[in-house]
């Protein structure tokens, strides 16, 4: 399921947090997380949307240093994914959306981890989180050994396929 900021409805300066659940980041590495947004001003509302994370158990917040994610609708690159428009919006096409990708490196190794979607409303349009995902981007490998003994019906190899998996959570 989608999650929608209601900006539209919100009167400015009002903000609320989306918080997932706690991930324990030992012995990751690299950690991400991608989203796809999707977001329309109203004429030049300048509602934002940012990632906070937390290393208390949610007690606290804290954008990142260097921050980590925090776009609005003037901010450059812009959060916006359509042109203005005075009509609630709902997005239609999945041309509406786009990926978003934050490294949440700064965190690495960390055993508690919250991570807050924070939408601040300038009382422009609606925008839309979905398809969040928080991993270990590590490159993986996988070691082989040469096939033999090869004919039309049979392939003998060598020894086993290896190929560790890491972390991915959705």
């Amino acid at each position: 399921s989608a999650y929608k900021a209601d900006f539209y409805n919100a009167d400015t300066t009002v903000s609320g947090m989306l918080r997932t659940p706690i991930f324990n980041f030992t012995g990751v590495t690299n950690p991400k997380l991608d989203f796809y947004v999707a977001y329309r001003t109203y004429t030049i509302q300048d509602d934002s949307l940012q990632i906070w994370v937390s290393t208390d158990m949610g007690q606290t917040f804290v954008p990142g240093s260097p921050v980590l994610y925090q776009k609005s609708y003037t901010s450059t690159p812009s959060l916006s994914t359509l042109n203005p428009n005075v009509a609630i919006f709902i997005p239609s096409a999945s041309s509406d959306w786009r990926l978003e990708t934050v490294d949440l490196s700064q965190f690495a190794g960390n055993a508690s981890i919250m991570i807050a979607f924070k939408g601040i409303s300038d009382n422009g349009n609606n925008c839309w989180i979905d398809q969040v995902k928080v991993y270990d981007n590590v490159v993986p490998f996988v070691t082989t050994t040469a096939a033999t003994d090869i004919t039309p019906y049979t392939v003998t190899t060598g020894g086993n396929v290896t190929s560790p998996f890491h972390l991915c959570i959705r």
